[in-house]
């Protein structure tokens, strides 16, 4: 492993390798694993572990990038580690290449999936000019792992901090300003037909204290398209998270795909 990032009160690692280790080219949502060392004594008898990568192909940066839940199994930098053959991506290429509508929704180490698609699709709109309603809400449980969105460079999420949260569900309300984390908190909605810089259509949205609601949210976006065989809703997170997006999806008549992670 090149580097290990982590912030004190936050759940997740993020864990560097050398890009250099995957395909030239890869699509989102693919996955590697990772083990001891082979000529380590115990390597036959410790199994590896999946993760996702949580960075795309595109990335200019040399190394690629993992967000990992803190377990018993502990990597630490510059140690030696085998990392067999990436898997392919979950999802297949004809949802990269037709897709019009994403609606991306994680929960804890789920980010881990969300942001590699969020990445890849935010790019087919600048860089590509394809006509995408594209949106992200990751539902986290500390404040503190807004750091992972500074340190990966990403923007236009809409971030849900459960701690302290009340009974009730809110479809969005804004916290002040959260200057220790980095991330701007703003009224802004990530309405991407009505914004027309690169900055405002992705700035990131936190909310503290809030647990979100939905189905809102998400119809607001799903409306956008017609052709239910292209717009989608992509569930990473825990089961219940699951859960509740496969009925909204059902609800919608809109196209599903799910993979569980821990919150």
């Amino acid at each position: 492993m090149t580097e290990i990032i982590e912030q004190p009160g936050s759940d997740y690692l993020i864990v560097k390798f050398p890009k250099s280790i995957l395909p030239e080219q890869y699509l989102p949502a693919c996955h590697v694993r990772i083990g001891l060392n082979k000529w380590s004594p115990i390597f036959l008898f410790t199994p590896s572990h999946p993760y996702t990568v949580s960075t795309t192909y595109e990335d200019r940066n040399l190394l690629s990038s993992l967000i990992i839940k803190k377990t018993r199994f502990q990597l630490e930098p510059f140690e030696t580690y085998s990392i067999q053959p990436n898997f392919k991506s979950s999802l297949d290429l004809n949802f990269f290449k037709t897709a019009e509508n994403a609606c991306i929704v994680c929960g804890g180490a789920g980010i881990s999936l969300g942001l590699g698609l969020f990445e890849y699709f935010k790019r087919c709109i600048v860089v590509d000019s394809r006509d995408i309603k594209l949106r992200l809400i990751w539902i986290t449980r500390n404040e503190e792992d807004l750091y992972i969105l500074k340190e990966l460079n990403v923007t236009g999420v809409e971030v849900f901090i459960t701690s302290g949260t009340a009974s009730e569900d809110y479809a969005i309300e804004v916290a002040p300003d959260d200057v220790e984390s980095g991330i701007p908190l703003t009224e802004l909605e990530n309405d991407l037909e009505s914004i027309n810089t690169y900055e405002q259509k992705f700035e990131n949205v936190a909310v503290v204290g809030k647990r979100p609601k939905l189905d809102i949210m998400l119809e607001k976006t799903l409306s956008k398209t017609f052709d239910y065989a292209n717009k989608w809703i992509v569930a990473c997170g825990p089961s219940s998270l699951i859960a509740d997006c496969k009925e909204i999806s059902e609800e919608k008549n809109c196209q599903f795909f799910s993979e569980e992670y821990s919150f």
